[in-house]
Parts: C-alpha cells; structure tokens; sequence
C-alpha cells in the first residue's frame, strides 16, 4: 500500500510541474475532460480528478497548486482503509473558450484540426471550397477593368479620325443645302411666272428644308466631338471605377474568409462540423480553450 501511495505521488508531482514548467501539456500524465470544478479528497490510498476540465490539462497555476495540496494532504479517491470520514477540497479553474465560425456562408472543404490539438496563433484550422469566391472576384475583377477602359476613353476624348469624319459630313450637308436652296429659289420664281405648279414649289421648299435640318445637325455633332467629354461624363465614369473596386476588395475578402483561423494558442475542445457540410454564416466549426486569451 505504501509503493501505491509512493506511486501516486510521483505521478501526481509530475502534473504539477509539467503544469509549472509553463504549462507543457504533453509532459502531464493523464488528461483531463470538461468541468471547471476540481475535487481532491483528504487521506490515504489513491488520487482522483473529478469531472474534466478540457480534453486536455489548463495550464493554471491554481490547478497545479490544487494538485500540490492533495499531494501533501495525502489524497484519495474512495474508502479510507480505516474507514475514516474523508476530506473534500474545492476549487474552480477559469477557462476561456472561443467557437470559431466563418464569416461567409458556403461549403465545408476540409478541418485540419481535431478534438485535443494545439493550435497556434493565425494557424489555418479549416477552410471553405473556395472555387464560389474565386468565381466572384475574377468576375469584379473583369468589371474593374471595363470601367477603367470607359474612364480613359472619356477622359482622352474622340479620336482625330472621329473629328475629321464629322467634318467631312458637315461639307457634304452643306454642298447638298446649298443645291436644294437654288432649286427652291428657281422654283420660287418660276411659280410667279406660272410656269410651274404650286405642288413642284412646295416640294422643292420641303428639300430644301430638309437638308437644312440636316446640315445643322451635323454641325451640332461636329461641335460635341470638338469639345470632347463633359465633366460630369467623366466624374460618373469615374465613380463606376470605384464601384467596381469595391466590389473586387469585397470578393477577395471573401476568398480570405474561406480560411478559418485561430486567434490565438490554446487546445481544441471540440469538432462541430466535418468536411462536406454546407455552413450558414458564422456557424461554428471549433471550440477552443485559450492558453493566454486576448
């Protein structure tokens, strides 16, 4: 009975400074699983840890002490051999857990982590299928340099050749105005002559109208080449651009949240979702217990 009791207080010393020794998980001898209340009974025989606390041991100085006060009180789990009424201690850790989700909605492609490992901070513990959000930015992407191309056309303006071709077109409607208003004259003066019919001068008024419309038209058209874009053109044209450029950072973003990361070390508690789930926003993928919360 005395090599058992030696036994366990060997072992028991080993948790407290692997605890001690900046908390090295690996270095302690058993595990503990879920509760934040910790039981050590006074007398001889063996040692218990009530209910557990993480699926892997808190680095916590209170736990270690607790641990150490058995150890000298002499602890032990069930019947004292002498029937004595047995001694119970209490004492509570604090643990600070996290769910961890993402922040877009899609599906589950793979969890890197499972219940009891460590992570590290900015350690990458699952990740979405990525091929939606990839789809996304690279249609922005296509959208930013449209615009961009629209911004620049407006801002340079028509081309030379554009200018040249319209003033080309105001010659040719001004030789065709300057024709249409001689025949309309003659007509004119033949109708006083009685020569011809009021019908053959009212004709020739209507070309002659007609390609006066046209010739100032093509004025007009020449004029707005000549001044080029407006300047409310160019702002509107400019604020496309940025439109698009938001909604490109919005995709990329998005492909940067289908990798879920953890904020900080600690231990995985638990393993809510596997590969092939599709997750609504923020649904939680893993619980972690914090070793030094933020």
């Amino acid at each position: 009975m005395q090599a058992s009791a030696h036994e366990d207080r060997t072992v028991i010393l080993s948790a407290v400074a692997a605890l001690m020794d900046g908390g090295n998980a690996s270095a302690v001898p058993f595990s503990v699983r879920n509760s934040s209340q910790i039981r050590l009974h006074a007398g001889l025989g063996k040692w218990c840890i009530g209910h557990a606390l993480a699926r892997s041991i808190m680095r916590n100085s209170l736990f270690a002490a607790l641990l150490l006060a058995g150890l000298i009180a002499g602890t032990g789990c069930g019947t004292h051999q002498n029937d004595k009424p047995l001694k119970t201690l209490y004492g509570n850790v604090d643990i600070r857990e996290v769910s961890l989700g993402f922040r877009v909605a899609g599906r589950l492609a793979a969890v890197l982590k499972d219940e009891g490992d460590p992570v590290l901070p900015n350690e990458v513990v699952s990740r979405l299928d990525p091929e939606p959000f990839q789809r996304e930015a690279d249609q922005a992407r296509a959208l930013v340099e449209a615009a961009s191309a629209r911004l620049q056309m407006l801002e340079a303006g028509p081309r030379p050749q554009e200018i040249a071709q319209a003033r080309a077109v105001v010659s040719e409607r001004a030789v065709s105005l300057a024709n249409a208003e001689r025949i309309y004259q003659r007509q004119e003066e033949l109708l006083k002559n009685r020569t011809v019919s009021q019908q053959e001068r009212d004709d020739a008024e209507a070309s002659y109208r007609e390609a006066e419309a046209r010739h100032n038209s093509a004025r007009e058209q020449l004029k707005l080449l000549e001044a080029g874009s407006r300047a409310e053109e160019i702002a509107q044209g400019r604020a496309e651009l940025e439109r698009a450029k938001a909604a490109l950072a919005g995709a990329q973003l998005r492909i940067q949240d289908a990798e879920l990361k953890a904020p900080a070390a600690g231990v995985v508690l638990t393993r809510a979702q596997e590969p092939g789930a599709m997750l609504p926003l923020g649904a939680p993928v893993l619980t972690i217990s914090l070793q030094q919360p933020v």
